[in-house]
């Protein structure tokens, strides 16, 4: 669910902090919306892709 302060319509972006692991894609449905929205983050790995832990920030903007 993204909430927040702010009234109206949000975005939501990531990026990562440090080193981002290769070939993990990530995307949200939906991406945006009327706050608060729900809306659900997958996270697409692929085989051979090495362990880790690996550090994700995601981003809410007004739009």
């Amino acid at each position: 669910m993204v909430t927040g302060t702010f009234k109206g319509e949000a975005s939501l972006s990531y990026e990562w902090v440090g080193s981002a692991p290769p070939g993990v894609s990530i995307s949200f449905s939906p991406s945006r919306g009327r706050v608060a929205f729900p809306t659900s983050m997958t996270v697409s790995v692929p085989s051979g892709a090495p362990a880790g832990s690996y550090r994700l920030r995601i981003r809410a903007q007004n739009t």
